[in-house]
């Protein structure tokens, strides 16, 4: 059994539209807290203003970060997004940003020979890693490839 289209008469009827002939009203946003953008636990990038200076560091709760540029509390970098400007106790701004691939690879304790980036990447192409692949790594290094490997898969 098929049905007629209802009529515009009768679409603008059975909507809840203060006006007539404009489109239904859309529910209202309900008023919602702010959420924390970086969470503690992320590792995060300062970036000073002189030299641009990159600082690789863990977020923790409670535990500020002190340097000649001044304190950063930890509380501002977690109320921050990635990418903004957090003014430490002496007003310098420091850039916060989300630490990529080579900012892991180059912060990584070497006591043996690591794999750079460049080869990681050569590495990744001639296995055709991406997601969705099962790649095995095993060796007793710094762990770079490892790293590389588990950002591509």
């Amino acid at each position: 059994m098929l049905r007629a289209p209802p009529s515009k008469d009768q679409v603008m009827a059975s909507s809840a539209c203060p006006f007539p002939g404009s489109a239904p009203a859309l529910p209202r946003p309900t008023p919602t807290t702010r959420k924390h953008m970086i969470p503690y636990g992320s590792l995060v990038v300062y970036v000073t203003p002189n030299k641009d200076r990159r600082y690789i560091k863990r977020l923790e709760e409670g535990q500020d970060w002190h340097s000649n540029d001044g304190v950063l509390s930890a509380e501002a970098v977690h109320a921050a997004n990635f990418g903004s400007e957090v003014r430490t106790s002496l007003y310098i701004p420091i850039r916060v940003l989300e630490a990529t691939l080579h900012d892991r690879l180059k912060g990584l304790k070497r006591q043996t020979q690591i794999i750079y980036p460049k080869d990681i990447a050569y590495i990744c192409l001639r296995l055709g890693a991406g997601p969705g692949r099962t790649i095995i790594e095993a060796g007793c290094g710094s762990g770079g490839l490892t790293t590389g490997l588990s950002w591509f898969c």
